[in-house]
């Protein structure tokens, strides 16, 4: 599934593994999803969340607030996604499908992750919005399309 998805996706999707990791957990949920792509300092998602002004900061406290606490023993390996996430994935490859774009773009990513079932109400995300700037991002960005 890799090969489906940009450099700043598959970063992002790295970097969701380590916040897994480094809150304890022995699982990557949505919730480690938007830490990994709140994490991207370029790309669509980042441009879209910068040019929607969205506090990062807040977003990350919002999206770690219902995580479980540290597991008393830590997990080793590679971690496996949650059930959610895993839908997360697949929303994405939809959401790429239905852009008419391949590979899967962070953008892709961001929209799957806060369109997941189940989501916090106060994050306080308008998605339709948040749509609308992922496509301006997209146009604009110099995300590099690359497999």
């Amino acid at each position: 599934m890799n090969g489906s998805f940009t450099a700043h996706c598959r970063a992002a999707l790295q970097t969701t593994r380590a916040e897994a990791s480094r809150l304890g957990h022995s699982f990557v949920g949505p919730e480690h999803i938007l830490l990994g792509l709140l994490g991207l300092t370029d790309g669509i998602a980042s441009t879209a969340l910068d040019g929607l002004e969205i506090n990062r900061y807040e977003l990350r406290t919002i999206a770690a607030r219902d995580l479980p606490p540290p597991e008393p023993t830590p997990a080793s390996g590679e971690l496996p996604y949650a059930e959610r996430s895993v839908t997360v994935l697949k929303n994405a490859l939809r959401e790429a499908r239905d852009d008419g774009a391949s590979p899967v773009h962070s953008g892709h990513l961001l929209l799957a992750t806060v369109g997941v079932e189940g989501w916090p109400e106060d994050l306080a995300l308008d998605l339709p919005g948040l749509r609308r700037g992922v496509a301006e991002a997209a146009r604009i960005s110099g995300e590099p399309l690359d497999f």
